[in-house]
């Protein structure tokens, strides 16, 4: 009788620690995803905002040879003047879509990539969770081991994080520094187009 008392309070010990971990896990995913996803958003729109003539020159070098080409046929029969004043009002259009579209897509990839690797994250340590504590149980081995093992999961799955968050917001302020230092030397050209 005591050994049956015994075990089942050990059982809601190990429960309790279980759900204990599960939602500290779930916090640290969370704060995770959101931290990467704000900064990832906030330089993308301070560079295209506050460096707006270097990202539309980069997109207007790509962009134009097509948009030339495309604008020539349609106005072929047109006179010069005409020519120029429709050139001159589409191809702001055509880098503002192409702007929005740009960043909608590396905002998107990025959320998903982001997504699905915490996804992951939180799938591998869950499991691995379990698996340790129905072990631990099966083995019979003492509480103070269960609460061990399951703090240092919790300690390396928040280093995990950590480092990770670090590691993306410095990669993402230094590509935002090199593409600003770069498109300095663009303006010269924007400019030119702009003449048109």
């Amino acid at each position: 009788m005591h050994c049956t008392f015994w075990s089942s309070q050990k059982m809601v010990v190990v429960l309790v620690i279980l759900v204990a971990v599960v939602v500290v896990v779930v916090v640290v995913v969370v704060v995770v995803v959101v931290v990467v996803v704000v900064v990832v958003v906030v330089v993308v729109v301070v560079i295209v905002v506050e460096e707006e003539d270097e990202v539309l020159a980069v997109l207007l070098t790509i962009v134009l040879k097509w948009f030339d080409s495309y604008l020539s046929d349609r106005t072929h029969n047109s006179s010069s003047s005409s020519w120029r004043k429709r050139r001159g009002r589409a191809i702001p259009v055509v880098i503002e879509v192409v702007v929005v579209v740009v960043v909608l897509t590396v905002i998107a990839v990025v959320v998903v990539v982001v997504v699905v690797v915490v996804v992951v994250v939180v799938v591998v340590v869950v499991v691995v969770v379990v698996v340790v504590v129905v072990l631990i149980v099966i083995a019979g081995i003492i509480v103070v081991v269960v609460i061990s093992v399951l703090v240092v999961v919790i300690v390396v799955l928040v280093a995990v994080d950590v480092v990770v968050v670090v590691v993306v917001v410095v990669v993402v302020v230094v590509v935002a520094e090199i593409a600003v230092e770069r498109g300095g030397g663009r303006r010269s050209e924007m400019q030119q187009y702009q003449c048109w």
